[in-house]
């Protein structure tokens, strides 16, 4: 986790972590922790990654720690098209 929140600045949600949500949180106070099951440490559970509920630019990075693999093909393009509309 500390290789990944080493490059995070300012309020950075971790999209998909799972257990990693808590982990990343106690290294990096300013993370957020999203993900589509109730999972410990996630901060908001949120079931479409196409459509995340944050106004535009609300971050300043957004993680997704070995989560890119678990994205449908066919969904990808819209759901990094969403991480990027919520990154300042």
């Amino acid at each position: 986790m500390t290789r990944v929140t080493k490059y995070c600045s300012g309020k950075a949600p971790d999209v998909g972590g799972g257990a990693h949500n808590k982990f990343i949180k106690n290294v990096y106070p300013n993370g957020v922790g999203i993900d589509f099951y109730p999972q410990e440490g996630a901060d908001f559970v949120h079931h479409d990654a196409t459509y995340l509920p944050f106004e535009d630019s609300s971050f300043d990075t957004v993680t997704l720690i070995a989560v890119g693999g678990h994205i449908p093909m066919h969904l990808r393009k819209k759901e990094f098209k969403e991480f990027a509309r919520v990154l300042k």
